[in-house]
């Protein structure tokens, strides 16, 4: 077993998770335990009762989830403290990282009563601000642009939110960041120095150069990535906040329905963080545009009315 450190939690765990930072020696118990059973007719049961035109299936709830992955095997998340992992026949153990780095780990913060965004997310003055959007949006590649700037990330992909009285705050996840050849290309990375996540994983893995947070950071803003034809902002009414944030935040975006505390924390988000719509050209040569766009709105707009 070897202990990480992940979303501001220790993981004890019996697969090695190369993406997340090292833990050391721990001096209580594990906040999580990621377990391998091997009980290969278990495996078998789950694939049986799959529909064979289904490579995975989700079910989940605050106090047990299961999510079946054909390729790589049979996750049951218990309770926000538990991971048992029953591996398909030949399971690929990069492919298995990627899948608990994403997916198997949004569901267990789901479950320990944090508001999980599908959403990237930079430091900003000792804030955090994220981004939202769909698959291909492009919250990676603006916070990779805004890491060029000295903005250091705290996430990519899974923004796990905590309310502690009148603030928001934000867990670091791990220091790792999936990007497309291109637009790794255009941020001016050598593609020869990144990492190929899976053979079937078409974007490459970039380890952030600035130093990685540890602790929660209150969160400042978040933008809602769209297309338009010129670079532009523009503010989401509160009362709008929740319809927006739903479809990104776990268990919605699964298209799973999520419960009256999964609806109480997106109202509560709406109305104590400020929320933009960004709207930015396609064209990847004006991403460093966009990121110098968003740092002048937000030193300029945000933290100004807030002095």
């Amino acid at each position: 077993m070897r202990t990480y450190l992940a979303y501001g939690l220790t993981i004890q765990s019996a697969l090695p998770l190369l993406e997340f930072l090292p833990a050391g020696n721990l001096q209580r118990p594990a906040d999580v335990l990621l377990e391998v059973i091997a009980d290969p007719e278990q495996y078998h049961q789950a694939d049986r009762i799959t529909p064979a035109d289904r490579s995975w299936t989700l079910e989940v709830s605050r106090t047990q989830a299961r999510v079946f992955m054909r390729d790589a095997g049979l996750f049951e998340i218990i309770e926000g403290r538990q991971i048992r992992l029953t591996l398909a026949p030949e399971a690929d153990e990069s492919l298995l990282r990627l899948y608990i780095g994403g997916v198997i780990m949004a569901i267990l913060l789901y479950q320990r009563n944090c508001l999980v965004l599908h959403a990237s997310a930079v430091i900003m003055v000792d804030r955090v601000v994220a981004f939202l959007g769909m698959s291909g949006a492009g919250k990676s590649s603006i916070a990779v642009a805004l890491e060029k700037l000295g903005y250091p990330i705290i996430t990519d992909d899974v923004l796990a939110l905590q309310f502690v009285g009148n603030q928001v705050y934000a867990a670091p996840g791990y220091p790792q960041v999936k990007l497309t050849k291109e637009s790794a290309l255009t941020l001016g990375h050598n593609v020869t120095n990144l990492l190929t996540l899976h053979q079937e994983e078409i974007k490459l893995g970039y380890r952030p150069k600035s130093q990685f947070p540890t602790v929660p950071l209150p969160l400042q803003a978040l933008y809602f990535l769209g297309v338009g034809e010129e670079l532009a902002v523009h503010p989401v009414a509160p009362a709008a906040g929740p319809i927006e944030l739903i479809p990104h935040s776990a268990p919605t975006r699964w298209q799973r329905p999520g419960d009256g505390q999964h609806l109480m924390q997106c109202a509560r988000l709406a109305q104590q963080i400020p929320m933009f719509d960004l709207q930015r050209p396609r064209d990847l040569t004006r991403l460093e545009d966009s990121a110098r766009f968003v740092e002048q709105h937000i030193l300029h707009s945000i933290w100004a009315a807030a002095s």
